[in-house]
């Protein structure tokens, strides 16, 4: 849509005026220029504060200058790019002319190798081809980046922004469930929400990407601007709680309060030290789904594997500690044997290995990353738990070390298991 020097003042921040990648251009192009009119260069730059998100206005002229020479450094192969939208760990996995997934599959081999590479990490998700096909049938529409314009909505002062506005999903409805609203987050990190009504209006998650991959997607409900509540409901992505966290991570980062909001489960998650509440929801029909607090959710799941390791050393040293003073060791004497202390040096190398385990763990792990350390540490126990039974069956140091495995079973099964969307419908 052709914008004009009459549309800064208001009309700008409509998303019906077109792409934000486009609205920001024209506003620079008129901030820009020396010969514009001084009244339109202050309402172009009020404006690019909003679209960039800034906070702060030392040096703004710099910050913007480097702003655009990074978006037209990038905007030839990906015209929608704009500096600092897109997801933190994408970034790392693919170039900003990378990020536009549309017809990604047709780009060069480097950008089909980095789209596998995310993909199979699980930092992207695509469309599956029950739903490729569903889309087929039901001719759901496919919109064009000026039609999905109008469905996007930002992220200024903390809030989420509709044509300026503080955005409210009370009016919108997703799968039955009134007061939500559909939403997918793309790589460029453009954030779309709409009223998904079963493709009945041959709208679905698919719509606001033309099928193309997307890093989340499900359901999303805002009053005020403010986040209330988040869903794994999408069957065309069919995300898994760790998507859940990539997008609260997106809203951390991007300094939206996220305290006062849940995620909400088709099953319940039993994260450990976290309750969740079964509650009954409408859609229309009554349906039981599991809700739970975002911030427990969002943890980040470095600190929830050191709080494991953390855990499970303490036990291990306090076993160490009652065993050098406990009948165990007396009845040892008296049998002439070495059994206490032999189980206090598998424990004491545990510990040792364990550290020396915990001080080499990366931060943001991606969600295979998250796999092979789990699995690495369930191979680290094991090799200490066959130590211990060739001494001697059970004990209470095989139990510390069955347990262990059983929250890492349960962080491996809650963070990178697509299983509870089996039960979704397209």
């Amino acid at each position: 849509m052709l914008l004009t020097v009459s549309d800064l003042e208001k009309d700008i921040y409509l998303e019906a005026k077109g792409p934000l990648a486009q609205r920001i251009d024209f506003a620079w192009e008129i901030y820009s220029n020396e010969k514009s009119d001084e009244q339109h260069k202050k309402h172009a730059l009020k404006f690019l504060i909003y679209a960039f998100d800034l906070t702060e206005t030392e040096d703004i002229n710099k910050q913007l200058i480097s702003l655009m020479e990074e978006r037209n450094k990038y905007k030839d192969q990906n015209p929608y790019y704009i500096p600092g939208k897109s997801p933190k760990l994408l970034s790392q996995l693919i170039e900003p002319a990378q990020r536009n997934l549309e017809d990604a599959e047709k780009q060069d081999s480097e950008m089909r190798k980095a789209l596998q590479e995310a993909r199979a990490k699980k930092e992207i998700l695509s469309v599956n081809k029950e739903s490729q096909e569903a889309d087929r049938k039901l001719k759901i529409r496919y919109l064009s980046p000026e039609e999905r314009a109008k469905h996007r909505i930002i992220i200024r002062d903390k809030r989420f922004l509709q044509n300026g506005e503080p955005v409210n999903t009370s009016g919108m409805m997703s799968h039955g469930k009134r007061g939500y609203a559909a939403f997918t987050l793309n790589a460029n990190g453009e954030l779309y929400i709409f009223e998904h009504n079963e493709g009945a209006n041959r709208m679905a998650h698919s719509s606001m990407t033309a099928g193309s991959p997307v890093v989340a997607a499900g359901e999303i409900k805002i009053e005020n601007g403010t986040l209330k509540a988040i869903t794994t409901h999408s069957g065309h992505y069919k995300p898994s709680l760790f998507n859940i966290h990539r997008i609260l991570e997106y809203f951390s980062h991007n300094n939206v309060d996220i305290s006062q909001a849940i995620v909400v489960t088709f099953t319940n998650p039993s994260l450990k030290g976290v309750e969740s509440k079964g509650v009954t929801m409408w859609m229309p029909t009554p349906v039981v789904r599991f809700e739970t607090p975002a911030d427990k959710v969002y943890k980040s799941i470095d600190k929830i594997l050191d709080e494991n390791i953390q855990s499970i050393s303490r036990d291990i040293i306090s076993y160490k500690s009652s065993m050098a003073t406990s009948i165990y060791k007396i009845k040892d004497k008296v049998f002439r044997s070495t059994l206490t202390e032999d189980r206090t040096k598998v424990a004491s190398d545990f510990v040792t290995e364990l550290t020396e385990f915990k001080q080499k763990l990366n931060t943001n792990l991606t969600s295979v990353e998250l796999d092979d350390t789990i699995k690495s540490l369930n191979k680290l126990i094991t090799e200490h738990e066959e130590r211990n039974r060739a001494l001697a069956g059970g004990g209470r140091l095989e139990s510390k070390f069955s347990s262990f495995k059983e929250h890492l079973l349960q962080l491996h099964s809650e963070y990178t298991d697509v299983a509870e969307q089996m039960k979704l419908r397209r």
